[in-house]
């Protein structure tokens, strides 16, 4: 073989042969950095979602220092704790005698607060007085200061204008 032939052929087989490594590399390098492109992306959503939880985070905290902790004390008004109780009866005979009638009270049964749910104390009221006025007194009733609910009320009129008001109800109350 001729000698400038060998020599073309030896320097286009490694020419070639560069260019398929040349080749091969940058297919690689490619595909490895279109798998870690498509990491990042993935990192970046995550990035994004996260950050998006932060800000509603942040959000809820928000609302619950300006909104809920209001709420709450306005809740802890109106449900008193237990010891607060102790003139139940004394209310509810003012509050009748305010409204012109008479009242008896009496305490029927306890359910213990435990854990975040109330305490209730059931009782029992028998109003007596002008029936106009017992009518008048359901409505005082209904806007008992503390937080409280009747189950029925039963109203019979007897002689003279005059009426009979029973009811059950419960009074909650909340842990110390």
């Amino acid at each position: 073989m001729d000698p400038f032939k060998k020599k073309l052929l030896v320097e286009s087989g490694i020419t070639v042969a560069i260019l398929a490594t040349l080749l091969f590399g940058i297919m690689f390098l490619g595909g490895t950095i279109t798998e870690y492109g498509n990491q990042i992306v993935a990192l970046r959503n995550q990035f994004v979602a996260r950050s998006g939880s932060l800000t509603a985070l942040a959000s809820l905290r928000s609302q619950y220092s300006s909104v809920v902790s209001r709420d709450l004390q306005i809740m802890s008004n109106a449900v008193p704790i237990k010891d607060q109780l102790i003139n139940l009866t004394k209310e509810f005979q003012l509050l009748s005698s305010q409204s012109g009638l008479s009242s008896s009270f009496a305490f029927l049964s306890e359910s213990p607060a435990s854990g975040g749910s109330f305490g209730t104390i059931r009782f029992k009221l028998d109003v007596s007085g002008n029936f106009e006025k017992l009518i008048a007194f359901v409505d005082a009733l209904q806007n008992f200061k503390y937080l409280s609910t009747f189950d029925n009320y039963s109203i019979t009129r007897t002689s003279g204008g005059n009426g009979q008001l029973t009811t059950n109800g419960q009074i909650y109350y909340r842990q110390q």
